[in-house]
């Protein structure tokens, strides 16, 4: 419950209805508040040909980053990778086999980059994107031994 200022009171041994009006109030955004926008979903497609991390299962992970900002060297990302529970920047994780395909379906903030890594057993120069804001709605990736190969953007940014 609200008064006239705004602030909710405090609803003490006034019964589980006004305490749970009294909670609702207490989590709930100001009304004048607009609602959040969410950013539109891109979806990545990689493929690991049978060469791919010589022929070995390759780890994947996709965070969002501030435009500017650097992205840690390949221990410190495959550190964020392994913590539990995730680090809230991680937007989508995968798996890929040699020789198959991965779709991940990304949500990033408008303004935000897309980093994705890739935990190559014998990492190249390569390991790692970075894919400036607006981000494609479709992002195709192909990987090669130790590193990306190529990587093309399909539709507009969002």
């Amino acid at each position: 419950m609200r008064s006239a200022a705004g602030a909710c009171r405090p609803a003490f041994a006034l019964g589980l209805g006004i305490a749970m009006m009294n909670l609702a109030c207490a989590t709930s955004a100001p009304a004048n508040t607009p609602p959040a926008v969410l950013p539109a979903p891109s979806e990545i497609s990689i493929v690991a040909q049978a060469n791919t991390n010589r022929g070995t299962v390759l780890h994947v992970m996709a965070t969002a980053v501030e435009a500017k900002a650097s992205v840690g060297s390949y221990d410190e990302e495959a550190a964020r990778f392994a913590l539990s529970p995730a680090d809230k920047s991680i937007v989508g994780r995968g798996l890929l086999l040699p020789g198959t395909s991965l779709k991940l379906p990304v949500k990033v903030p408008p303004e935000q980059a897309l980093a994705l890594a890739f935990f190559f057993t014998e990492p190249g120069a390569t390991w790692r994107v970075v894919v400036p804001p607006p981000l494609p709605a479709r992002l195709n990736i192909v990987l090669g031994t130790d590193g990306v190969d190529r990587l093309e953007a399909d539709g507009d940014g969002h």
